[in-house]
């Protein structure tokens, strides 16, 4: 898909960002996705499930993450950043690695 054709479905003329900017930008939405979709349950005052995980122990680690990451939001592009950053390093080790273990091509 050309870079000019992902946002036609949803009338999104933004651009595309880099892997840790399009990354935050997700971690985002899902975030503020999972925030509507509890304040939308209170409102309405329903007993019905909602379709988001629920801890009951509350040392669930998935669920501290994602508190932690509620109360500190500029952590996520830090940590998209240092994920990204890593990708690099190991992709740059790797074609060292096949640089010094394959003979030239000829």
């Amino acid at each position: 898909m050309a870079d000019s054709e992902a946002g036609a479905g949803n009338g999104a003329s933004e651009p595309v960002g880099s892997l840790a900017q399009e990354t935050a930008k997700l971690l985002r939405a899902l975030a503020a996705e999972r925030m509507n979709i509890g304040h939308a349950a209170d409102e309405a005052g329903a007993a019905t499930p909602t379709r988001d995980h629920v801890c009951t122990t509350g040392w669930c680690p998935i669920c501290q993450v994602v508190g932690y990451l509620h109360e500190h939001p500029e952590l996520i592009e830090q940590l998209t950043d240092a994920v990204s950053d890593a990708a690099i390093q190991i992709g740059r080790a790797v074609r060292e690695v096949l640089d010094k273990t394959l003979p030239p091509e000829r």
